[in-house]
């Protein structure tokens, strides 16, 4: 069940264009590197979809997770969002 709805936010670049300019679409770029921490920002800055933001994986990561760089609870992406 929980496949299915991550998948319908995942969307072809054709689809993506059509909605682009839709004031309520987030558009996140975490990109990372296991060999290059800052790379996925580096290269974020370099080019990225329009209106993307960066959420930095290395630091916005669940600390208390024992798996490395899990995303974090709800709370501190919502947190993050508003910042943006």
């Amino acid at each position: 069940m929980a496949m299915n709805n991550f998948n319908e936010n995942i969307i072809s670049p054709f689809k993506l264009n059509k909605i682009i300019n839709d004031e309520k679409l987030k558009i996140i770029d975490c990109r990372w590197y296991i060999n290059d921490k800052k790379k996925g920002e580096e290269e974020y800055k370099k080019g990225h979809i329009p209106g993307a933001i960066f959420f930095d994986l290395e630091k916005n990561s669940d600390l208390n997770n024992p798996i490395p760089h899990m995303l974090p609870k709800k709370t501190k992406i919502y947190k993050f969002f508003r910042k943006k």
